[in-house]
């Protein structure tokens, strides 16, 4: 039964039951529930398989997953990146 303007309820604070909420609504949670997971997997990487992932990727996003990594895998990601970085930079010098 639609909620009219004149009952003295806000349709728009109206409270939906699980099954009138739109897809978006319950997709959200799924979403949020990926998302932990995704960063739940990359934790468990080692520092060499993470620069491994994200050596070809946008500083913005390196920065992203550094700082949900624990502080020393972090730290051992931007070593592993200052080495490689060293490696190129030495190869066209010899």
């Amino acid at each position: 039964m639609p909620i009219s303007r004149g009952s003295g309820i806000n349709p728009d604070r109206a409270e939906l039951s699980s099954g009138d909420r739109p897809a978006a609504a319950t997709d959200a949670g799924d979403s949020e529930r990926r998302k932990a997971a995704g960063w739940k997997a990359i934790s468990t990487l080692s520092a060499d398989q993470i620069y491994d992932l994200i050596k070809d990727e946008q500083p913005q996003t390196i920065a992203i997953i550094l700082v949900h990594l624990k502080t020393r895998v972090a730290s051992d990601v931007i070593c592993q990146t200052a080495r490689m970085k060293l490696k190129q930079r030495w190869r066209y010098v010899l």
